[in-house]
């Protein structure tokens, strides 16, 4: 983990941030589980924030299988492995927020999601 002790506070809906960012945590577990298994100590989880000049990021990554363009362009969950729709929703939400997601996907060497928000004051 590595936090930003300097990120300002500002407006949101923490409700809706904390459901995005307990989203990508359990995507970044499940990738971590399908690649490694029972072998936790090949697993890495990254959580960062960052603070820039007028926004803050939320960076969630994993070393997992990563995801090729047409996975990322999609991104659903097998069948039995949740509902599909948590990054959907986590869009919606970051767009309410008038925010980005991005994704960077590497195959076989894995994935991060930065969440983009923008402080105002």
């Amino acid at each position: 983990m590595d936090l930003d002790n300097n990120l300002p506070r500002f407006s949101c809906q923490i409700g809706k941030i904390n459901q995005v960012v307990l989203n990508l945590i359990n995507n970044a577990l499940d990738a971590l589980e399908e690649k490694n298994g029972n072998k936790r100590k090949l697993s890495e989880l990254l959580v960062k924030t960052k603070y820039l000049e007028d926004s803050i990021q939320i960076i969630i990554g994993d070393n997992g299988n990563g995801m090729d363009k047409e996975l990322q362009r999609n991104t659903t969950k097998e069948v039995g492995k949740g509902t599909g729709l948590g990054l959907s929703i986590s869009y919606s939400i970051i767009e309410d927020h008038r925010g980005a997601i991005e994704i960077e996907s590497e195959m076989g060497v894995g994935t991060k999601f930065i969440v983009t928000l923008p402080v105002v004051s």
